[in-house]
């Protein structure tokens, strides 16, 4: 096997630098060269320096990376240049020299991602390309989530999106039966907790009201009859991964105090024990009625409803 497919092509960019200074565009040129290639890419990078030249080649040429210097040519041209083509654009930059909240807070109105202070230095520079890195990776990880569902409605893959966002908040997932709540579930864990760690997914009304300490909080030998072992509940058995409580919407509101209980205290104290447990896990529920209604019905206790839902997914 040849060298070059032992290490893969390397992804190429294509960057245009907009400054009128012929030593800041260079200064920029080379900066921005050198981090790209020192995070693997390819850079392609052109400059315009003017207005008219800018135009030309963003109007012929699709762009990864463009920095904008707002005074191009005259006070605002940047900025014009940005509102006709940020959309076209992966990660635009505004660039000036004077400080001046209101031409920032503009830039980031007509879609900038960054704003570039001079003088220009490599750091800075740095900065921009780790965070256009992150922007990349962030885009490529929502397409990828996105190609698991089949729809084509703007609002539903917002919602599915929050899964890259939830981190290690609490997250209700709400929809019809069938709808595929598990699957977003699963995605959750993926993202945030990773396969080195336990999925544990559990239907809240298979759990009679008689097993529910069992269940939630283990139980040691002899807690009762037929307990001939230890047995860890699943929280202890989640070892700081993900649990999936579907039907959450079905359980009872003693069921409901305690799963409270744990969520707030983080320990557990098995059934026959004396001796309380530390537990780390992320918790995923999923119900398909609103518990928003059942809390206002007395169903459902408003305190859980508030813990439950530090991110809500509706599909």
């Amino acid at each position: 096997m040849r060298r070059g497919n032992l290490l893969g092509a390397k992804e190429k960019i294509s960057a245009l630098v907009v400054e009128d200074s012929w030593l800041e565009s260079s200064l920029i040129r080379d900066y921005l060269g050198t981090e790209l290639r020192a995070r693997g890419y390819s850079p392609v990078i052109d400059d315009a320096i003017s207005f008219e030249v800018a135009y030309q080649r963003l109007s012929s040429k699709q762009y990864h990376f463009v920095i904008f210097d707002i005074d191009l040519d005259r006070r605002g041209a940047g900025l014009e240049l940005l509102e006709r083509f940020a959309k076209e654009i992966q990660f635009s930059v505004i660039s000036s020299a004077r400080q001046s909240n209101e031409i920032v807070q503009r830039g980031y109105v007509l879609g900038c991602n960054h704003f570039l202070q001079k003088p220009v230095k490599q750091e800075k520079i740095g900065k921009l390309v780790h965070d256009f890195q992150k922007k990349r990776a962030e885009r490529d990880q929502r397409a990828s989530l996105l190609s698991r569902f089949v729809t084509c409605d703007r609002t539903t893959s917002l919602e599915i999106e929050k899964v890259l966002t939830c981190g290690d908040l609490a997250t209700h997932i709400s929809g019809p039966t069938g709808v595929g709540k598990q699957v977003v579930a699963e995605l959750i864990h993926e993202i945030n907790s990773g396969p080195d760690l336990p999925f544990i997914e559990r239907n809240c009304s298979a759990v009679s009201e008689s097993l529910a300490d069992s269940f939630l909080f283990g139980h040691v030998k002899g807690a009762f009859t037929g307990a001939i072992q230890d047995q860890p509940g699943i929280f202890e058995s989640a070892k700081g991964g993900t649990i999936f409580l579907d039907e959450i919407d079905k359980t009872s509101k003693e069921f409901q105090s305690k799963l409270l209980k744990v969520i707030e205290q983080k320990k557990v104290t098995p059934v026959g024990s004396v001796r309380s447990k530390s537990v780390a896990f992320k918790l995923v529920t999923a119900g398909s009625r609103d518990l928003s209604d059942l809390a206002a019905e007395g169903e459902f206790l408003p305190d859980l409803l508030e813990r439950l839902q530090g991110e809500a997914i509706n599909i």
